[in-house]
């Protein structure tokens, strides 16, 4: 109500349960900062297309210290569950590798194995 920290009504299961049941479909939902985040029916669109939306406007509109993900999640209403919708965790892990092993290369760092005891 007051416009501040909102954005952690995605995880408001009652909620979404009722949004989801009066759009009779189930969620996307796209954080568009902490402030705020937009439901929508799975009818709007497809994941991937409503992510470049999120990107897009994360990129341009909202301040990097209030931006929360260039991620779409799905609530499926049956399940009462909230996943990632744009993409699944392996893909993630992959991109999460990658970016870490740029990081390395680029500050010239040697990647090889860690050793623990």
């Amino acid at each position: 109500n007051k416009g501040i920290n909102g954005a952690v009504s995605m995880l408001y299961e009652d909620g979404l349960h009722e949004l989801a049941e009066k759009l009779g479909s189930d969620l996307y939902i796209m954080p568009s900062s902490i402030h705020e985040v937009i439901a929508v029916s799975t009818d709007m669109g497809t994941p991937e297309a409503l992510a470049g939306m999120v990107r897009e406007v994360n990129g341009g509109q909202v301040a990097p210290e209030e931006q929360l993900s260039d991620h779409v999640y799905k609530f499926d209403a049956k399940a009462k569950i909230i996943s990632l919708a744009d993409t699944t965790m392996e893909q993630l892990k992959v991109s999460e590798n990658n970016v870490n092993y740029e990081a390395t290369q680029a500050a010239g760092e040697v990647n090889r194995p860690r050793h623990h005891r």
